[in-house]
C-alpha cells in the first residue's frame, strides 16, 4: 500500500520519501520521511510494515539506519568505520542481514533488530572467500541469498541464516 524510495527531489541531498498506493497508483501526498544533509539510499520496509532500514552515506562512510514509517528520528543500527550497506529483513522481522567491508572484504553479516532497534552484536554469515553483496533473505528465513564476486564473474549464492555451513554458488555462468 506504499512504496517508500531515496530521492533528490527535494533538491541537495537524496532524503527518503514515502508515497501511498491505491491498485498501485498513486495516492494521497507524498510524504519526506527524511531531511537529512547526508545522502540516503536503499530503504526496505520490515515485514509487518512499520520500520524501514536503510543506508546514509556521510562522506566515505555507509552505515545502516532505521526510521518509523510514521517518521521521527532515524536510529544508527550499525556503527562500524566499515563500510555497511544494503540491508534486508527476514521475514520475522527480528534480524538484519546487510553487506559490510568490516574483517576485510565484503561479507554478510546479520544482527538481531527489535522495535527497530539493535538487539545485539553483528555477525558474520559469509567466511570473506568470495566478495559478497545484496542479501535477500529465503521466505523461511534458513537461507540467505547474495551476489557474490569470485574468479572474476558474478553468481548468485547462498548460505545458511545460521551461517553453519559454507556459501556455495547456485548459478554457474550467470
Amino acid at each position: 500500500s506504499k512504496i517508500v524510495y531515496a530521492s533528490d527531489q527535494g533538491g541537495g541531498v537524496r532524503d527518503l520519501w514515502i508515497q501511498s498506493l491505491e491498485n498501485g497508483d498513486p495516492a494521497g501526498q507524498l510524504e519526506r520521511l527524511t531531511e537529512d544533509s547526508v545522502r540516503s539510499s536503499c530503504p526496505v520496509f520490515s515485514p509487518d510494515g512499520r520500520w524501514i532500514a536503510y543506508y546514509r552515506i556521510v562522506g566515505d562512510q555507509r552505515d545502516i539506519y532505521t526510521i518509523s514509517v510514521s517518521g521521527g528520528r532515524s536510529v544508527q543500527f550499525t556503527d562500524d568505520p566499515a563500510s555497511d550497506t544494503q540491508p534486508a529483513w527476514s521475514p520475522d522481522g527480528s534480524m538484519l542481514a546487510f553487506a559490510s567491508e568490516r574483517g576485510g572484504g565484503s561479507r554478510i553479516w546479520i544482527a538481531p533488530i527489535k522495535e527497530g532497534r539493535p538487539a545485539g552484536a553483528p555477525r558474520a554469515v559469509t567466511d570473506g572467500a568470495t566478495i559478497a553483496v545484496a542479501p535477500a533473505w529465503s521466505p523461511d528465513g534458513a537461507r540467505i541469498a547474495f551476489v557474490g564476486f569470485l574468479e572474476d564473474r558474478f553468481e548468485a549464492w547462498i548460505v545458511s541464516a545460521d551461517g553453519r555451513a559454507s556459501a556455495r554458488p547456485v548459478t554457474s555462468g550467470a
